[in-house]
């Protein structure tokens, strides 16, 4: 994996932007939108959030939130878009 500017993240063929949070209070949904925002702002299909565990200062134990349409175009390649039904 290698970062392209400050948040677009490429891994192999898979490109996604990250927003990355470090907050006492998790506001999800506005934090998602933000990430969906910054994606189409990078022309990468994705946007993920990373936010703080609190407890932990330890990276890999961090949370990662992102719509479940995006996870599954991660793993998968081409997700359906979201709100169709599958």
């Amino acid at each position: 994996i290698r970062q392209i500017g400050i948040r677009s993240v490429d891994a192999g063929e898979k490109r996604f932007v990250l927003e990355l949070k470090c907050h006492k209070d998790m506001k999800l949904a506005a934090w998602v939108e933000e990430a969906r925002v910054e994606a189409g702002n990078a022309g990468v299909p994705y946007g993920v959030v990373v936010h703080k565990r609190r407890g932990t200062r330890t990276p890999g134990e961090q949370y990662v939130t992102m719509p479940l349409f995006a996870f599954l175009g991660l793993v998968y390649g081409e997700p359906p878009e979201p709100g169709n039904d599958w």
